[in-house]
């Protein structure tokens, strides 16, 4: 199915974007995502809504991790070759590490799974997510928790809160074709997701002959149904000196969340093809 959106000037200086965004069909029975190097596919079915989403880049300073769940922040980087992998694992990953710790007060950071993603992908090259969703529910977020907490050597009771919070960053030119929607974590409300446990193999497999057995215990993701009164916001031509910075668990609020999607921006003139990487932390609190 094409997307196309229509983009409609702002009274200030960005534009907000009337698209179309997938949502999780309520019907879906089948929820599983398939990952592989190179390619996913979502095996649940979904539903296309029209929705308009605001540029928030008039109004940047109304958002903040604490009441939208997202932000925009400058943040340049050091790193010179985006496909050097010693380069995200050291570099970059020292740089989200001081970012995320300066931004929440936290006392510990971990720093995981820089992802490079576009819509031509490869075995390092991942597609983007073009459905409403969360990376994680509450449960696979506190299993990570745990898995890092012990990999590093640290108690969890050394700590009374926890946040997951992705980074997220464009390293084409502006504007991209597919800028990242964010949902207003307090547009969201309970019971409107279902999990969608992702499953990694070699190799996808065929989409008309898939096994119908309830998967093993697995990390899942959250798809989310539409609700009318979900609030969308983009940060329209983003460039690489800039990180989006949002929320994806927090202990002491799970509801506190961001869903968010890529979506089809085709009528600005001179788009280019998204490039972008996102990378995940855990920010520990005593």
């Amino acid at each position: 199915m094409a997307i196309t959106s229509q983009i409609v000037p702002n009274t200030g200086t960005g534009f907000d974007a009337q698209t179309k965004l997938q949502y999780l069909d309520p019907k879906s029975t089948l929820m599983r995502r398939y990952l592989a190097p190179g390619g996913a596919y979502n095996t649940c079915t979904m539903e296309w809504r029209d929705i308009l989403v605001k540029d928030a880049r008039p109004t940047k300073p109304d958002f903040s991790l604490e009441t939208t769940g997202f932000c925009l922040v400058d943040d340049k980087s050091l790193v010179s070759n985006w496909n050097d992998t010693d380069q995200l694992r050291g570099v970059y990953t020292e740089e989200i590490r001081h970012l995320i710790r300066k931004m929440t007060g936290a006392d510990e950071v971990m720093v995981f799974e820089p992802t490079l993603r576009r819509n031509s992908t490869t075995s390092q090259w991942q597609p983007f997510g073009s459905e409403v969703h969360v990376d994680y529910t509450a449960q696979t977020a506190e299993g990570l928790i745990d898995t890092f907490l012990e990999k590093d050597g640290l108690e969890r009771s050394s700590f009374k809160k926890f946040q997951c919070v992705n980074v997220w960053r464009v390293l084409s030119p502006a504007p991209q074709n597919y800028p990242l929607g964010i949902c207003d974590a307090r547009s969201v409300g309970p019971n409107e997701f279902r999990a969608n446990y992702r499953i990694k193999v070699d190799v996808l497999p065929d989409p008309t002959n898939l096994p119908t057995q309830e998967p093993p215990p697995t990390p899942a993701a959250d798809m989310f149904e539409y609700r009318p009164y979900h609030k969308w916001w983009f940060f329209s031509d983003m460039e690489a000196h800039e990180a989006l910075v949002f929320k994806l668990y927090d202990s002491e609020d799970p509801s506190k969340r961001c869903p968010h999607t890529a979506f089809h921006d085709s009528l600005r003139a001179g788009t280019f093809p998204r490039e972008s990487i996102e990378i995940r932390t855990i920010a520990c609190f005593k």
